[in-house]
């Protein structure tokens, strides 16, 4: 019997099973939605095609899942574009997360621009970014970065955020994973090789 704690807050995950006999074993991996109300698909063959749409359709507290496959450029990115796209994560709770998720861990590649850095407002024009969760990315020659701000006048300071169970190649100029003018951000489970 499973037993799941009653305040656990409402979030998806990634679980893995292994079956093992004498002579062969199996895995198996699926998806947990724990009391998640709005779960959303993108990808090849969904309505829904580019994370900035699958972004702008999920509601807070809800699970976006990213169907595996390679997605590139400005349209899969999450976080403040270089042409000032404004795609944040909409914030959760404290009793319900919002989820950006792969659909199996490692299998959806962001690359070419895609990647994911939650960026703070230098003139107080977006709200901070809180209770989010974003797992099982690949990033080839990218980031995962969850980056404040606070100049004294101005102050944007994400907070309770995880990401986990991601990968990045980095980049030759920024850390593969970074978190800075920010509280309570959680990094577990991720690896990183190459650049950065």
């Amino acid at each position: 019997e499973w037993k799941i704690n009653n305040d656990l807050a409402s979030e998806s995950f990634h679980i893995g099973l292994k079956a093992s006999g004498q002579n062969s074993s199996q895995i198996m991996s699926f998806i947990l939605h724990l009391g998640v109300n709005q779960i959303i698909t993108i990808g090849e063959n969904e309505e829904l095609t580019t994370i900035k749409a699958g972004l702008n359709a999920l509601p807070a507290g809800g699970t976006l899942i990213v169907k595996d496959g390679i997605y590139e450029g400005f349209d899969n990115y999450i976080g403040l574009t270089g042409p000032g796209s404004l795609q944040h994560t909409k914030s959760g709770t404290a009793q319900q997360l919002t989820t950006v998720m792969a659909e199996h861990i490692g299998e959806v590649i962001l690359r070419n621009g895609a990647l994911v850095k939650i960026r703070g407002s230098n003139d107080n024009s977006w709200p901070a970014v809180s209770y989010v969760a974003i797992k099982g990315f690949f990033a080839e020659g990218g980031q995962f970065a969850v980056q404040g701000h606070d100049d004294g006048t101005s102050i944007t300071r994400h907070h309770h955020i995880k990401i986990i169970n991601n990968g990045a190649t980095g980049i030759e100029y920024d850390s593969p994973f970074t978190a800075f003018r920010s509280d309570d951000i959680l990094f577990e489970n991720n690896y990183a090789f190459g650049q950065g």
